[in-house]
């Protein structure tokens, strides 16, 4: 897994404040990515022992807060790419993971 930042060039801002924007373009290797779907979003989530971090699955329809840790979106763009994207909220801060194979979900 690599982690490169890429800039978000538009975000979906969600309805309630306090919630994680939705991926919706993206430049990466100076080329712009439209987002087609969100296959699957996940967040970090603190452990209360040790301050340690261990990945939660946010189900679709349940809002992910932006003061939980980061967030996590596995994207296919419209040209069919599958990209693990990640945002940050305490520094407002958006990487790319991981390219994956094409058709993975």
């Amino acid at each position: 897994m690599f982690v490169q930042p890429i800039e978000m060039t538009e975000v979906e801002t969600p309805a309630v404040e306090g919630q994680v924007p939705i991926p919706r373009t993206f430049r990466w290797q100076g080329r712009d990515f439209t987002v087609a779907a969100v296959l699957k979003r996940w967040q970090d989530q603190p452990l209360r022992a040790r301050g340690a971090l261990r990945p939660r699955e946010v189900r679709f329809g349940t809002p992910a807060r932006a003061g939980e840790g980061r967030t996590y979106f596995r994207v296919r763009t419209q040209d069919g790419a599958v990209f693990d994207l990640a945002f940050d909220p305490h520094v407002a801060h958006w990487a790319l993971l991981r390219k994956l194979a094409p058709g993975a979900s």
